[in-house]
């Protein structure tokens, strides 16, 4: 049973921007009987991880985040929302799993949205990817890896993931409960539609603060709309896992 409890972080001295409001504002409105625990620099001790430390000190908070909300739900259980998670009803019939997550529609896992109970295993192998792990890498730069393939690469190996999934299911050896992209994030990230369903909870709004939004990535989110279009979500998708640093 994973307990009442929903986890967020917010890293940055500056005040939540107008989305990130609304969408707490959304958890209050729909989970009014949970405990909600942020987690900033007051709340979790980053000179103890040098991922964290050297992630926060370049401002990079997202990838900071991607270690403590694992650290949050192996230690005390609960759900963990990104900031810019809207939720549009309420959540507790998920309570019941072990642990949950869910697939994004381009068919990579989406943990911006995960729930598990204290001192789970598969949560454990993910934060100890990160043991003695270096945000700034020995030749000075970032390393941008984000968590979606980090989770992705360790849950294959130890659990045999499923690359896509249309419906929800179980791995057993992993007390992990997968839902496809429509439950958490029927919101496409490329062209932005958005396919609600009876079955969604959630709306990930994908502010990515992470990203370096230059004119490289700007082409690659052409470049993804073009596939889209022409080609169609499916065979785009097919192409992004093929081609992973597309």
């Amino acid at each position: 049973m994973i307990p009442k409890k929903i986890h967020f972080c917010w890293l940055s001295d500056e005040p939540y921007p107008e989305l990130i409001s609304k969408c707490i504002a959304s958890w209050q409105r729909y989970l009014p009987d949970y405990e909600f625990v942020l987690w900033d620099k007051n709340k979790f001790n980053i000179e103890n991880i040098p991922w964290v430390k050297e992630a926060y000190a370049n401002k990079k908070y997202a990838f900071a985040a991607d270690y403590i909300r694992l650290y949050a739900l192996y230690t005390e259980g609960g759900i963990y929302l990104d900031s810019d998670i809207e939720v549009i009803k309420d959540i507790s019939p998920l309570l019941e799993q072990t642990s949950f997550m869910g697939f994004e529609t381009a068919g990579c896992l989406e943990p911006a949205v995960m729930g598990a109970g204290q001192g789970m295993e598969w949560v454990k192998k993910c934060l100890d990817y990160y043991k003695d792990k270096h945000f700034i890498k020995s030749d000075g730069t970032l390393e941008m890896r984000p968590l979606p393939g980090i989770m992705g690469e360790i849950l294959d190996k130890d659990y045999s993931l499923p690359k896509n999934i249309s419906d929800s299911i179980v791995l057993n050896n992993a007390g992990l409960t997968l839902y496809p992209a429509h439950y958490f994030s029927p919101k496409n990230y490329h062209t932005k539609q958005i396919h609600i369903t009876s079955e969604t909870y959630t709306i990930h709004h994908f502010e990515v603060s992470w990203a370096q939004k230059g004119l490289v990535y700007k082409l690659k989110k052409y470049l993804h709309r073009i596939i889209i279009s022409t080609l169609g979500q499916k065979m785009h998708d097919l192409i992004v896992n093929k081609f992973k640093n597309v």
